[in-house]
């Protein structure tokens, strides 16, 4: 009769463990050598997830490992990436970028009209009103400029104040119209200008001054109104800043006259300015 062999016990070292007499590699590690007794455990960066393994596996893309003997990888946390096999550790995301799933192998870089100022981030940030971002990538947000706004959040890129308004700070969310006396006549203005002597503006908003029409003047600066020509004086002309006084002969009986009146027969108007011609005395006349 024929028995079988029994197998011997033997003493297995560290990170193994007996099996009917054979030494088996055991979680974390691995014998890579015959009749070896003592298990390797794996490094950084690699693991072993099986029992009687002969090599270690490594790390993959979006995992690592971080201490030896492991039996299992570690995915990348949000807001972190492992772009090689076999890594030890993870890496935070760059300024200008974000990491917004687990076991990443990439980060992803900020869109136009938003920005990541931290590292280690998981989502990019959306610029705020008043500001925006250009380009891909980045960490920080730009300031609308003098003459330009910007109304949204997430903006690209700023807007130009249309005619009629105009931007006069920096970060602006919003144009302001031009006010009364003033107007805008180009876009990305950062200021309103005053309407011209002999001009006004009536209206906000406005993109151009108007001349003041005949009988009418403006003698001032950034005026909202046309002055009519008062009792004694004309405006020939448009787009005058003065009024101009009836001459001897001639006299003014209205307001906002264009024209100055000829003293009839009979009448006559010595003085600068008169408002009425005045007829003659006894013993006089005007032929």
């Amino acid at each position: 009769m024929i028995f079988p062999l029994k197998a011997e016990a033997i003493t297995c070292g560290p990170g193994s463990y007996d099996n009917s007499g054979i030494c088996v590699a055991d979680l974390g590690y691995y014998i890579d050598q015959i009749a070896a007794t003592t298990g390797t455990p794996a490094n950084f960066g690699y693991y072993v997830d099986v029992t009687g393994a002969s090599v270690s596996a490594s790390a993959s893309l979006g995992y690592y490992v971080a201490v030896t003997a492991a039996s299992s990888q570690t995915a990348a946390s949000l807001g972190y990436y492992v772009a090689v096999t076999a890594a030890s550790s993870q890496t935070a995301a760059s300024l200008g970028h974000y990491v917004a799933v687990t076991a990443a192998s990439t980060q992803t870089a900020a869109s136009l009209g938003y920005f990541v100022p931290n590292t280690g981030s998981s989502a990019q940030i959306a610029a705020n009103a008043g500001r925006y971002v250009g380009v891909t990538g980045a960490s920080a947000t730009t300031a609308a400029e003098l003459g330009r706004y910007v109304s949204n959040t997430g903006a690209s890129a700023a807007t130009a104040a249309d005619y009629g308004y105009y931007v006069s700070t920096t970060g602006a969310s919003t144009a302001t119209a031009a006010e009364l006396g003033r107007y805008v006549g180009v876009t990305g203005a950062s200021a309103a200008t005053a309407a011209e002597l002999g001009r006004y503006v009536s209206t906000t908003g406005a993109t151009a001054a108007t001349a003041a029409d005949y009988g009418y003047y403006v003698g001032v600066t950034g005026a909202s109104a046309a002055t009519a020509a008062e009792l004694g004086r004309y405006v020939s002309t448009t787009g005058a800043s003065i009024a101009f006084n009836a001459t001897p002969g001639f006299y003014v009986g209205v307001t906002a006259a264009s024209t100055q009146t000829a003293a009839e027969l009979g009448r006559f108007v010595s003085t600068t300015g008169a408002t009425a011609s005045t007829p003659a005395d006894y013993g006089y006349f005007v032929g």
